[in-house]
């Protein structure tokens, strides 16, 4: 057996070793740093404009979560693009959202000066919501970039006694 034969039994020898090794530890390496987010509503019968009820979650869905100009933006959508949604949170003012329960949420493009919600699910959103929600986690780094929220809604389109969507959302960045 030539020197270059030699080495190659070896490449082949040890590679699996070393593929098996670097797979064990990757996943656990990875863990730390994978960003998981997910988004649930429930919508009753007649709601709007979410009218059917659905779940997101990474990795299986496009997933987006950000804060600008202290709105809060959850984007959701299948891979095929067919089933998507947005929900914006504000708090009045638009101070800086904290850990608390806003009651009298309007839409926020129809009244910036209180606690505000936006939904559009396929294109469409409602211009006269009737909205509450609840921040049970909301953190920041030192940038101010959102790094974790969990939060909880429950909005209705056109009147206070409309059909209710009810939605729940996780991030972790």
């Amino acid at each position: 057996m030539n020197v270059v034969q030699g080495g190659f039994r070896r490449v082949l020898l040890v590679l699996p070793v070393v593929l098996a090794m670097s797979g064990a530890v990757a996943p656990a390496a990875m863990a730390d740093t994978t960003e998981s987010a997910s988004l649930e509503i429930s919508s009753e019968t007649g709601a709007w404009p979410v009218s059917n009820s659905h779940r997101w979650e990474t990795p299986v869905d496009e997933f987006m979560v950000w804060e600008y100009e202290n709105i809060v933006k959850v984007d959701a959508s299948t891979m095929d693009g067919r089933n998507y949604v947005r929900v914006e949170l504000n708090a009045t003012g638009f101070a800086p959202l904290q850990v608390g329960t806003y009651e009298g949420v309007r839409n926020r493009l129809q009244n910036p000066g209180g606690p505000g919600i936006l939904v559009v699910s396929g294109g469409f959103g409602c211009g006269t919501d009737f909205a509450e929600f609840t921040i049970d986690r909301i953190e920041r780094d030192a940038g101010g970039k959102l790094t974790a929220l969990d939060a909880d809604f429950e909005q209705r389109c056109g009147s206070a006694t409309a059909p209710a969507s009810r939605g729940e959302v996780h991030f972790q960045a």
